[in-house]
């Protein structure tokens, strides 16, 4: 009887499991399209493309890629287990009336197929004919050969899925590789410092290489946003100057703590920004710069805490800004030396130049002194000396000083003198608040004693009180440096009556008596070296009497002569009254 061909083998041959896997590789979902299941590759085409993307923008890189190995690995084996259970489906029992296969089937069938033996096993309808299609009612070959039309359908299904899957695993290696490469060779940079010529590498890598190796490119994103730390801390410390430096300090740290830090010598760097600071800041405190000072001792400090193998070097900058103690400027030396005396010598930074300061600073001090002097800062000068006959009592410069405080002790006197002397418009106030001035000569001996002279006044204007005019010279100065007395004269009274004289008057009898006095000074005399009142008296000064003719003022025409007048007093009556006093 005739066997009908209507089962599913009739349609053509039945996919082959590992071209279906082997197509799945590819990702694309070419493996579900040789199954016929359109929608599962389209389906398996969308969660590819939202795993790269979420690959490369959101997920962590280690599991993004776990993720899309098992997504790989889940299409091939799903597109293999569906083949292959098609094909299952596909390979049921003979239907009634075929010609069964295998020993089981030998013999005449109740139906009245025909069997086969063992030697002529074979299976009606289940094997294509010889030009591919389907024979129905044809004896097929002997058990488990499969007809060329079979081998020629796997062999076509497999070199397809070879097709599209080698292209795409090869190029994903290729990109793997390249990746490995480019981040080896730039992570090489990284290490060796050199992270302009790694980000260059890295800028070599694109889209492909991150969905290649997507975990080692994660890590060389950390390592050129490490790098770009790198780079801004050399920009930083490029101006040299102390901001840049310190900038590029902190950039360093934040470099050392990024977890894609390479470079093993950020701590080194680091280092020599703080020991070229503390070489700037010392340069700058050889001026005199206490801060500079501070910020160049505190540089070292971090050097020596957090950079052990590093202190030899703070040692040679320390040694270098005490090679150039003394300065020029000796007060310049003074200010350093006040510094670092002030310091602990329990500092290890600090202990080699607080030694120094015994060497120096005595010299500082003096030589210091010297220059306030010649600047006429005589308090600083004095202040100098003085510290130093009280800081080294027994330094060979101690009779220098000595002789500075001296100096300066005569300058500040000389200066106080001179502003209490000060016009006032009145007498000075001097006369009333008189201070030492210990350059000055002694009031004894013979004379003359030049002095200053102030004050006078009175007299009613009836006669000159100024009488420094009819002094000589050599009594009289004008320069408190010059002078050994201050005289402080008050106003000109009548003093006593030198004679009495008749003067024609209208009055009765035709004649009034008219008493001609002397001058009468009182003055107050201060040696000018100890401040001391030397004289408080009152100096007569006489003259001339009894004119022939007296002249004076009338009021009311009415000629009558005053009662009293001053004598008429000549320069040499002016000498005899002060020569005592000045002139002894």
């Amino acid at each position: 009887m005739d066997v009908t061909a209507d089962h599913p083998r009739d349609r053509g041959p039945a996919p082959d499991p590992l071209a279906v896997g082997l197509a799945n590789a590819s990702l694309l979902g070419v493996g579900y399209l040789l199954l016929g299941r359109r929608r599962l590759a389209v389906g398996g085409t969308v969660v590819t493309v939202l795993l790269f993307v979420l690959l490369t923008t959101a997920l962590s890189a280690t599991w993004g890629q776990l993720l899309v190995l098992g997504w790989w690995l889940a299409l091939v084996g799903h597109g293999w287990r569906l083949a292959r259970t098609r094909r299952a489906r596909e390979h049921v029992p003979a239907a009634p009336g075929s010609v069964a296969n295998g020993p089981a089937a030998a013999g005449a069938a109740g139906d009245g197929s025909v069997g086969a033996g063992p030697a002529a096993v074979g299976s009606v309808g289940d094997e294509p004919a010889g030009d591919g299609s389907t024979a129905p009612g044809s004896v097929g070959a002997g058990a488990g050969a499969p007809g060329r039309g079979r081998l020629a359908g796997v062999g076509w299904q497999r070199g397809l899925a070879l097709g599209v899957a080698g292209p795409v695993v090869l190029s994903f290696l290729a990109l793997w590789l390249n990746a490995g490469s480019i981040d080896e060779r730039a992570t090489r940079a990284h290490r060796d410092g050199d992270c302009a010529a790694a980000l260059a590498a890295w800028d070599g890598l694109w889209f492909g290489h991150r969905l290649a190796d997507a975990a080692r490119l994660a890590g060389a994103d950390e390592q050129a946003a490490a790098c770009e730390l790198l780079l801004a801390a050399e920009a930083q410390a490029r101006p040299a100057d102390e901001a840049g430096r310190l900038r590029a300090a902190e950039t360093l740290v934040a470099y050392a703590a990024h977890p894609g830090a390479r470079w093993a010598g950020a701590d080194d760097r680091r280092a020599e920004l703080f020991l070229a600071q503390a070489t700037a800041d010392l340069d700058a405190g050889l001026t005199g710069d206490a801060g500079a000072l501070a910020d160049g001792f505190d540089r070292l400090a971090v050097v020596r805490e957090e950079f052990a193998d590093r202190r030899a070097e703070a040692d040679e900058v320390v040694a270098g800004f005490l090679d150039g103690l003394p300065t020029g400027d000796a007060c310049v030396t003074q200010r350093i030396t006040d510094w670092l005396a002030g310091r602990s010598a329990d500092d290890a930074g600090l202990a080699l130049a607080v030694a120094v300061v015994p060497e120096v600073a005595p010299a500082a001090l003096v030589g210091c002194g010297d220059a306030l002097l010649t600047s006429e800062d005589w308090a600083g000068a004095e202040e100098r000396y003085e510290r130093l006959l009280a800081e080294y009592p027994d330094h060979e410069l101690t009779g220098q000083a000595e002789d500075g405080v001296e100096r300066a002790a005569t300058e500040i006197e000389l200066a106080r003198v001179r502003e209490l002397l000060a016009d006032s418009g009145g007498a000075p106030e001097y006369c009333d608040s008189p201070a030492p001035y210990r350059g000055a000569a002694p009031y004894r001996g013979a004379g003359p004693h030049p002095a200053l002279l102030f004050g006078g006044g009175g007299g009613d204007g009836e006669v000159d009180t100024d009488h420094s005019g009819d002094l000589p010279g050599s009594w009289l100065t004008d320069d408190p440096a010059e002078a050994v007395l201050v005289v402080c004269a008050g106003e000109v009274t009548m003093g006593d009556t030198v004679a009495t004289c008749q003067y024609e008057a209208d009055v009765p009898f035709g004649y009034a008596d008219v008493a001609f006095r002397a001058q009468e000074v009182p003055i107050r005399a201060y040696e000018l070296r100890t401040g001391e009142l030397v004289s408080d008296t009152s100096l007569r000064i006489d003259g001339a009497s009894c004119p022939d003719v007296l002249t004076y003022e009338t009021y009311l025409d009415v000629d009558i002569p005053p009662s009293e007048v001053y004598v008429e007093s000549s320069e040499a009556d002016v000498r005899a009254a002060y020569q005592p006093l000045l002139n002894p």
